[in-house]
């Protein structure tokens, strides 16, 4: 087989062996005693050597192609790859929340080539800032990214939150990034209305987590 040398290949050459030493010398027997089935019993047989091989080879065709895996190789959905990239994302101070989503824009498109990266994507009436759809082994997944810059007062919570909810929270992946100066109780209110934790996301649904890039300060007297 063309693929034996490859990083799967000498699995699907033993499983192609293995199989066919087995199944073939029993294509007489399966003759003999069932020749009005012979037909198809023969292409099960030969499904069941075939299917392993192919499965194997596409795996490592699409391993190969670009796609982002986490450490055990399995390919991850487009929520983990962009929480992943935007966990390592150190952007430097900047005067516009929209030069940190051109700073994070160019990030992911730099690191998922192969993934569809839209910014300002208009979704159910509402305008999300980054959208992100990554092709997958068992089909494409999305996330919506929302981006918000110095977020200290309730009423920018208050807009936050209105954002989300037309997002769908549970239906759909979203990644919340603060940037800038953050007032460290209005997300822990945040955090609190969408039960997340730190190191987990909702247990419903959907992901949604949210994550804090800059400078935090006390949170003012009301």
């Amino acid at each position: 087989m063309a693929i034996h040398r490859k990083k799967y290949g000498w699995r699907a050459d033993h499983i192609f062996s293995t199989a066919k030493s087995y199944a073939w010398p029993r294509r007489a027997a399966l003759h003999r005693f069932a020749p009005r089935h012979y037909r198809w019993l023969n292409l099960i047989l030969r499904a069941s050597i075939l299917i392993p091989c192919v499965a194997l080879y596409a795996l490592e065709h699409f391993q190969k192609s670009g796609e982002t895996a986490n450490s055990q190789g399995e390919t991850m959905s487009a929520f983990e790859s962009v929480y992943k990239l935007v966990k390592e994302w150190q952007p430097r101070l900047l005067p516009t929340e929209l030069q940190y989503r051109n700073s994070l824009t160019a990030l992911l498109r730099e690191r998922l080539p192969k993934a569809k990266i839209e910014t300002e994507y208009r979704h159910s009436g509402t305008t999300i800032d980054i959208y992100v759809k990554q092709p997958g082994f068992l089909g494409s997944t999305e996330v919506f990214v929302e981006l918000k810059r110095n977020l200290l007062q309730k009423s920018q919570l208050d807009r936050l939150v209105g954002q989300i909810e037309s997002l769908q929270p549970g239906k759909n992946p979203i990644v919340v990034i603060l940037c800038g100066e953050t007032n460290p109780a209005l997300v822990t209110r945040f955090k609190e209305k969408y039960g997340i934790m730190e190191g987990t996301f909702i247990v419903y649904g959907e992901p949604l987590t949210v994550v804090v890039k800059g400078d935090a300060v006390k949170a003012p007297k009301s």
